[in-house]
């Protein structure tokens, strides 16, 4: 019963359900359209960017911001050498007293400290500043004008870009979006407006990229480099990379990095355009406005520690636990896959046959005083409490070596209450037989 049965494996990727895009990854990784009816993982959703905030004073900023920001905050400043959030520190200076010049005057002055790697910006020579608030000056870079030609060459390279999709479109429409000029009779080209809204001309010239003359010859390497060179000065490639554009050599030339921005995404569904995750708009928020995870639509399959160790061609008895994460009785049913169905397959699995009983999800039931539990009328049901039983299969390794992996369909039913509210006339849930496809990791061969 249920004082002798050993514990549930708490490792997620042991059980995986094979989504829609047939990729496999854990139930807890997973959407579910109610919909669609069908699993959604990372890779079958389109990601939309909802808003950018900052991790550290949970500002919050419209995407127009953030860009001319470079998805940086004005305010806070990490450190470059930890990357850990640096705060104000103050000191004490006597200045002379204009006064009385022998009872000289104390005036605060302040820095910025790193609290973990004790990192300052007097290290680097960095000016004290005499007020707490404002905004630090930062360091004047020196290819400002060569990114900037840069990135004003690709707007353009973009701009034609999409004027010759536009061209393409009208083409394929033939003579659909021409239009006439009522005044002169002039026939004029859809494709004109599209240009002008865009700031540019039929005729003007693409913009020519920067060329950069290569180097036939290398200049050597002076003495000093050998000689003076030490590597604790040295800067890291993370600490470089952090400062693309400046990339500084020595830690002595390192400055206060401004934090970067954080995003809020929400993910939709490809097949119906449905909101699958959307988060609180507010950035201190850990809630969610929408959340179909597919833990709360399909039962929950996990693996129970193995009393005995699976050896080759030998049958072993392996219980596997199943939750029904809905308010609604459900039944379900297992159903094994054949090694031509997966190339993964090592192993043989046989499931209860007939159909399993799932009683609804109680959440009192999780604060009730833990029992032995009751196996049912099931034979193939060895523990029953709530919403979860544990039912016992047979598996029969076929490779003397390696990870004991095998195949199972799931049919259930799922009761659909969003298709049932759409419906005029309709106020009980709609049943629907559902299946998916789960890979189950045993573990490795005893030898």
């Amino acid at each position: 019963m249920a004082a002798c049965l050993p514990g549930l494996l708490r490792n997620i990727d042991l059980v995986k359900f094979r989504c829609s895009c047939g990729k496999l990854s854990p139930i807890y990784r997973q959407y579910f359209c109610r919909y669609c009816l069908s699993l959604r993982c990372w890779y079958c959703v389109s990601h939309e960017v909802d808003s950018y905030f900052c991790g550290n004073c949970l500002e919050s900023m419209p995407s127009t911001e953030a860009k001319m920001k470079r998805n940086r905050c004005g305010n806070c400043l990490c450190c470059p050498i930890c990357l850990h959030n640096l705060s104000v520190r103050a000191s004490s200076h006597s200045v002379p007293n204009p006064a009385d010049p022998n009872k000289p005057l104390s005036k605060k002055l302040y820095y910025l400290s790193c609290g973990q790697c004790r990192w300052t910006t007097r290290d680097i020579g960095m000016p004290d500043k005499p007020a707490a608030s404002g905004l630090w000056a930062d360091p004047e870079n020196l290819h400002m004008s060569r990114i900037e030609v840069l990135i004003e060459f690709y707007q353009s390279l973009a701009s034609i870009e999409k004027l010759e999709k536009q061209r393409k479109k009208v083409s394929a429409r033939r003579r659909t979006l021409t239009m006439y000029d009522r005044q002169t009779g002039r026939r004029r080209s859809s494709l004109v407006s599209s240009f002008s809204s865009l700031g540019l001309s039929t005729s003007q010239p693409p913009m020519e990229a920067p060329i950069i003359s290569p180097l036939s010859e290398l200049p050597p390497l002076s003495e000093e480099f050998y000689s003076s060179t030490e590597l604790s000065d040295s800067s890291t490639l993370p600490q470089r990379h952090a400062v693309p554009e400046s990339q500084p050599p020595s830690r002595r030339s390192l400055n206060p990095i401004h934090r970067q921005l954080v995003l809020r995404r929400n993910a939709r569904c490809r097949g119906c355009d449905h909101n699958l995750c959307k988060p609180d708009y507010i950035p201190g928020s850990i809630k969610f406005k929408i959340e179909l995870l597919a833990l709360h639509h399909v039962p929950e399959v996990g693996l129970v520690a193995p009393r005995n160790p699976l050896a080759f061609s030998v049958e072993s008895r392996v219980i596997i636990s199943i939750s029904n994460p809905s308010d609604q009785p459900t039944s379900l049913w297992l159903q094994p896959l054949s090694n031509r169905e997966l190339d993964d397959v090592t192993a043989t699995i046989i499931p209860p046959d007939g159909e399993l009983h799932l009683a609804a999800k109680d959440d009192m039931a999780e604060f009730e005083e833990p029992s032995s539990g009751d196996a049912g009328t099931d034979d193939a049901v060895v523990y029953r409490r709530s919403n979860k039983i544990h039912v016992a299969t047979s598996v029969t390794p076929h490779k003397p070596a390696g990870d004991v992996v095998v195949a199972l369909r799931m049919a259930y039913d799922y009761h659909n209450t969003v298709m049932a509210l759409q419906s005029k006339g309709e106020t009980a849930a709609k049943v629907s037989r559902l299946s998916q496809t789960l890979i189950l990791n045993l573990g490795s061969v005893q030898l």
